[in-house]
């Protein structure tokens, strides 16, 4: 990601920010404005940092006057950069860290199979082609630089262009069918894991359609244990809205997310169990 690039959401670790006797100390004020510097830390992409002033610090918290005499506790949860002109909260640096190689390698992976189905010709394979297919028709029909200006335009795909087993060169994109055949060269840990959800062994390659919309969530930790442990729950038939199908509940994570964690609010982790009657998919 670029510097000036921010991930869209982090995770927010509840029973550690309720638990920090620093955060207890605060009024609703100072909990307010904490919150609004760590949202302008986040956003500030790779550089992780505010800056070090009380006059936009004062702005940035939305404390306005209350900065004062009420800012000091909440600068407390902030480090100095080496120069002094900049601030940061050590841990959601390291959350942001983290997330961002979680999402490059998610995104990364997504790809990967889609690249070894599809892969771009070389630009050296598309002008050797070029030169051959328009020495051939100069040789053929008289027209010499007609026909090699016309060998450099993009030729139309067919409609249905054959497979290749190593997935061949010269298709620039797939289908939401063909993704959906279409296998990853190699599954990532996470993978492996989410796969075990649905009864699928370590070998079993993904879709490329499933990697991407893998690779579209940037799901935290938290967020999939506790989908783990809803999925792999015994639920009554009755009460069991667990989706059957992989990619659809990737295509509906949150919304899984949401159950989950609804479901262990009302049962507790103490009632969860391998439910090993899920069906196969």
């Amino acid at each position: 990601m670029k510097d000036n690039e921010c991930l869209p959401w982090f995770p927010w670790f509840v029973n550690d920010f309720m638990g920090s006797l620093s955060v207890q100390c605060m009024n609703a004020t100072q909990i307010g404005g904490y919150f609004m510097l760590l949202q302008w830390q986040w956003q500030s992409g790779a550089k992780q940092s505010i800056p070090n002033d009380p006059v936009a610090l004062s702005q940035l918290s939305k404390m306005g006057d209350d900065w004062g005499k009420l800012g000091a506790a909440v600068l407390s949860q902030f480090s100095e950069t080496k120069c002094g002109t900049k601030i940061f909260n050590e841990k959601l640096k390291s959350i942001y860290k983290d997330q961002a190689k979680r999402h490059a390698k998610r995104k990364k992976a997504g790809k990967s199979g889609a690249k070894t189905r599809w892969g771009t010709p070389d630009e050296s394979d598309s002008n050797a082609n070029g030169n051959a297919n328009g020495n051939a028709n100069a040789d053929g029909n008289g027209n010499q630089n007609q026909n090699q200006n016309h060998s450099s335009y993009p030729k139309p795909e067919p409609k249905n262009p054959p497979k290749s087993p190593t997935g061949g060169k010269g298709r620039k994109r797939l289908t939401e069918a063909e993704k959906k055949r279409s296998k990853v060269e190699v599954n990532t840990p996470d993978m492996e894991q989410i796969g075990t959800w649905f009864k699928r062994r370590p070998g079993t390659l993904w879709s490329v359609a499933e990697a991407e919309a893998l690779a579209d969530i940037q799901c935290a930790p938290d967020e999939v244990g506790a989908i783990e442990r809803y999925y792999k729950a015994a639920i009554p038939k009755e009460q069991d809205y667990r989706r059957r199908d992989l990619l659809t509940m990737l295509n509906n994570w949150q919304g899984e997310l949401d159950r989950a964690r609804r479901w262990e609010s009302e049962n507790g982790r103490t009632a969860i169990h391998v439910d090993t009657r899920r069906n196969k998919i």
